[in-house]
């Protein structure tokens, strides 16, 4: 009787070590869009004037990166899969627009290294 509750416990901790690891891997893949994204804008002279050349423009970036992420942890639950990464996709691309110009202050090399300690936190 004992054995039986020691594997179904052991069952219970695997599943919330995949849940756990999917979730890593979701955060991971989500931050490396966002560095891209970043990455491109910021070395696209055009897209930068397009995204922050106005100065309205990063407001509305902004309100629309709330807007997202609030509708987003809101009604995950009652859309389907596709919906949500489609929304978390864009989320991440609006958040790589945001912080681009940080690839304005800062060197390509201190950025992807900070990336990438990040990025292997989660893996």
């Amino acid at each position: 009787m004992n054995q039986a509750y020691s594997f179904q416990e052991s069952k219970s901790i695997t599943r919330v070590n995949a849940f756990i690891r999917s979730t890593y891997n979701w955060m991971a893949v989500g931050l490396a869009l966002t560095g891209v994204t970043s990455y491109y804008v910021s070395h696209s002279p055009a897209l930068m004037q397009l995204f922050l050349g106005n100065p309205i423009m990063p407001l509305i970036l902004f309100i629309g990166l709330i807007f997202l992420c609030g509708f987003l942890s809101a009604r995950v639950h009652k859309m389907q899969a596709s919906t949500a990464t489609g929304l978390y996709t864009m989320l991440t691309v609006v958040y790589g627009i945001i912080l681009a110009p940080i690839f304005l202050s800062y060197t390509d090399s201190s950025i992807a290294t900070t990336f990438f300690i990040a990025s292997a936190t989660f893996i």
